[in-house]
């Protein structure tokens, strides 16, 4: 029963370690986390007035909820090629469906690939920056136990030749 109540506090102890890393490399991509959201919110309003404006019947954006809840799904491309089909088949102008094309290809490359690209990259990067200090703060630890053991060995190696 000890080994087993050992083994659970290391588990434990090592999982809220991992939670501090995650909610740290979290808390330094901050900012870009805000653009994203700041971007998404921003094209979710502009595609609810956009569509609106262009008497397009869209269920996914008849709403300005419905338009957050799209373009979220599209935000991981879910649904990426089913919403400009969908809107592409109820235009006949060549304007409207320029303006869809622009809307939804620009709505990729700004928040798909270079917002939530640097996402990745800022998490991975404070990932391995946190994992060399806690690399060197083993280290370090390591050392201090080993010259403790060092001293203490030597302690009593030179008072069993006496």
């Amino acid at each position: 029963m000890v080994n087993y109540l050992r083994l659970n506090d290391i588990h434990s102890r090592t999982l809220r370690l991992e939670w501090i890393k995650l909610y740290s490399i979290v808390w330094n991509a901050k900012s870009v986390l805000f653009l994203l959201f700041v971007s998404w919110i921003f094209y979710s309003f502009t595609g609810f007035l956009i569509f609106r404006l262009m008497d397009i019947k869209m269920e996914e954006f008849s709403t300005i909820w419905k338009s957050i809840r799209t373009l979220f799904i599209l935000l991981n491309i879910g649904n990426f090629p089913d919403v400009p089909i969908k809107i592409m088949a109820q235009t006949t102008s060549t304007l409207n469906r320029l303006i869809v094309i622009i809307f939804f290809t620009s709505f990729l490359l700004i928040n798909v690939f270079i917002l939530l690209g640097l996402l990745f990259a800022l998490y991975y990067s404070n990932y391995m920056k946190i994992d060399k200090m806690m690399a060197i703060e083993f280290l370090r630890l390591l050392k201090y136990i080993l010259v403790a053991n060092f001293y203490i060995t030597d302690h009593y190696n030179t008072m069993t030749e006496y």
